[in-house]
């Protein structure tokens, strides 16, 4: 039952990053902002709920360079994905960011020698198949800014990749690690906001920057990373491409992004196989 826990909080994971592009473009607030208060109220959020302890875990734990590591690359990793939004649709965006799993299964093959078994192989393979189906249409006709907004997303996820390995390797509660990764990102970011510019934020866009804080942020990789060190890396790889099938179901009926036959087969294929990756765990 612990196993297939991993597995629903992997892909409720996923499924909540895939919908952070709609609220991204409804807060209308630049980049840079919307990067620094995400950490900003994420963090105070899981300052208050963990022990005085944890909160000081980073003092005495062998640990601590590389969870200082992980907010620097966070911090920068949010900034590559809201700019990557802004440059491009919300399924352009997906596509490279979500080769996120595949630069973790490299990177944990590479770094901590996990082996990849052929049916892995095999449901990785659909994966990757139900996602290119899914986003033809958006890479038929692409534009100089498409392609900036790509290679944002990519980089991206290349550093959320060493991230999630990061939190694999080491001995740290998930809550705890996630709390200084916001830490972390909020002081990077810091030196670069104009905090005046928070008294013309209205009451509709508080709320916008809240959810996507609260349950984008902080509860969605507290939930990655509880699963990630419970199930093995190439069932995470699986279902995390149910991200960027919800990117492109609301980007289709919320920004009126084109839905196609692309959009149905690729999504029954990625459904299909994460299904299938759970019940044959």
């Amino acid at each position: 039952m612990e196993n297939r826990s991993g597995y629903y909080k992997v892909s409720l994971a996923a499924i909540l990053w895939g919908t952070i592009g709609i609220f991204t473009r409804w807060s209308g607030l630049p980049p840079l902002e919307l990067a620094f208060y995400r950490v900003l109220i994420a963090g105070l959020a899981l300052f208050f709920i963990l022990p005085r302890g944890e909160r000081l875990l980073i003092i005495h734990t062998r640990h601590s360079l590389l969870i200082l590591l992980a907010g620097i690359l966070f911090a920068i990793d949010i900034l590559l994905f809201f700019y990557s939004i802004k440059l491009t649709s919300l399924s352009n965006a997906a596509l490279p960011y979500n080769m996120q799993p595949v630069f973790m299964a490299l990177l944990a093959r590479l770094l901590l020698n996990e082996e990849m078994q052929a049916r892995h192989i095999v449901s990785f393979i659909f994966a990757m198949v139900g996602v290119g189906v899914l986003l033809t249409p958006s890479l038929i006709s692409i534009s100089y800014a498409d392609i900036a907004g790509i290679c944002c997303a990519l980089t991206g996820a290349l550093l959320l990749a060493i991230i999630a390995i990061i939190a694999r390797k080491i001995n740290v509660e998930s809550i705890t690690f996630v709390y200084y990764q916001m830490l972390v990102a909020t002081i990077c970011l810091l030196p670069f906001v104009s905090i005046t510019n928070v008294l013309d934020i209205n009451i509709n866009t508080s709320v916008i920057i809240l959810i996507i804080a609260l349950v984008h942020t902080a509860l969605a990789y507290i939930l990655y990373y509880d699963g990630l060190k419970i199930i093995k890396i190439e069932h995470v790889v699986v279902l995390t491409y149910f991200t960027p099938l919800a990117a492109a179901l609301t980007g289709s009926f919320l920004f009126q992004e084109a839905i196609t036959l692309y959009t149905v087969v690729g999504g029954l294929i990625i459904i299909t196989n994460g299904t299938m990756a759970v019940l044959k765990r």
